[in-house]
């Protein structure tokens, strides 16, 4: 049988409380494993988070080369545009997209004071997302 180390002369005893993680399992590799296995839509509204929706779709509008005006101030930002966007986003990620519908419910999960209604855009009546993060929180 196998000799016991004594309580007090256990390595991880020894050191200050403050080094220990508050749960042995939250670490990087933990919040990596967690982010390998996010879906494209938890990724993509993640990014939305942290650079804002006008950044998000600056970027992936303009590769699209789409013309179409997407922004509509108060009023929010087109449903189309936000899903093309996040096909674009996609593509260039090689991540799988889901449906319209399947952003749609994350991004009622991720963003829950963001609500989605009709408004007329250029003369044609559309739908809309009001209340997604318009700056990032960089």
């Amino acid at each position: 049988m196998a000799a016991r180390i004594p309580l007090e002369r256990h390595a991880v005893l020894k050191r200050p409380f403050t080094e220990l993680p508050e749960w042995p399992l939250h670490n990087a590799a933990r919040e990596a494993l967690i982010k390998a296995s996010a879906n494209s839509a938890e990724l993509f509204l993640a990014e939305v988070a942290h650079e804002g929706i006008e950044a998000v779709m600056a970027e992936h509008c303009d590769a699209l080369g789409a013309s179409r005006r997407w922004d509509h101030g108060e009023d929010g930002v087109l449903v189309d545009a936000v899903f093309e966007a996040y096909r674009h986003w996609c593509d260039v990620s090689g991540s799988k997209a889901f449906k319209k519908e399947g952003l749609g419910q994350h991004i009622r999960l991720a963003f829950a004071s963001a609500d989605r209604h009709r408004i007329t855009a250029d003369g044609v009546r559309s739908w809309a997302y009001r209340g997604l993060p318009r700056k990032g929180r960089s």
